[in-house]
């Protein structure tokens, strides 16, 4: 008999030359630890994984305590802006070639230029966010001016802009 807080998702599964079985879509992207019992039964178990540099998080019950009263007080509106931490990150070269959407060799041009501030760190170029995404905004902004004046002198040439 089934248990009434479970569905069929297939009524029969036959297993193939190797044991394995296909349970469809709905679960194929997720990770399962499986588990038996003496009457044959099996039941997957969702199983949510935790990136080792954050698991310390959950071995620290102190600390799992802070983070648990500070994500209630946040969903009682308790809690207080305090910025963002992503202003203070120092970016690698690549990371800042991704945001501003350039190749590696022309950021490293920028940054010889002097266009975008950096500082060495153990013999590597490491740029803060904030400067990254100034530079960005700037760029952008030029951007706009130069096409809002070329559509103007389109217009006054009577284009047809």
């Amino acid at each position: 008999m089934a248990n009434p807080k479970f569905r069929v998702m297939k009524e029969i599964i036959q297993p193939d030359s190797r044991g394995r079985i296909y349970l469809g879509s709905e679960v194929s992207s997720k990770l399962y630890r499986a588990l038996t019992n003496d009457l044959g039964q099996i039941l997957l178990e969702p199983v949510v994984t935790v990136p080792e540099r954050e698991a310390w998080v959950f071995k620290n019950s102190e600390a799992l305590e802070v983070v648990e009263q500070g994500l209630q007080e946040s969903a009682m509106g308790k809690g207080e802006y305090l910025g963002s931490f992503a202003e203070d990150d120092e970016l690698t070269i690549q990371q800042a070639a991704d945001i501003l959407n350039v190749s590696r060799p022309y950021l490293v041009k920028l940054l010889d230029s002097g266009e975008i501030p950096f500082q060495m760190v153990g013999g590597r170029k490491k740029l803060r966010y904030q400067d990254v995404i100034h530079y960005k905004n700037e760029t952008y902004e030029k951007r706009v001016e130069a096409l809002a004046e070329l559509a103007a002198q389109a217009q006054e040439l009577n284009m047809g802009y």
